[in-house]
């Protein structure tokens, strides 16, 4: 599972790992491309120009129940990330609101 987006995607990714253990899932691959505080527009037109601006995380958990953390790999682009990894979703989350100071 691929997650697209900011801190939250990062929190989530923690959440799905812990829920998705607890069930019994072997060999889970959960990626985690995201920029902070970044918008859902700043997203598409990142996929639209093979911006290179992603911290790009993974972890894994092996069938025997270990746990390995990839260290962050910073200046990864959306392509780059997607064409690496057989994905089966990719969901994305922008921030939850947008504040505007006139």
């Amino acid at each position: 599972v691929l997650a697209i987006g900011n801190s939250f995607s990062a929190d989530a990714m923690e959440w799905l790992y812990n829920i998705a253990s607890s069930y019994g899932f072997e060999n889970i691959v959960l990626g985690n491309a995201y920029i902070g505080g970044c918008t859902l527009e700043t997203h598409c037109s990142n996929s639209i120009n093979n911006s290179s601006s992603y911290i790009y995380t993974i972890k894994i958990r092996q069938v025997n129940g270990s746990q390995t953390r990839t260290k962050p790999i910073p200046m990864r682009s959306l392509r780059g990330i997607l064409h690496g990894h057989m994905l089966k979703t990719a969901p994305m989350r922008s921030i939850s609101i947008t504040i505007r100071i006139s």
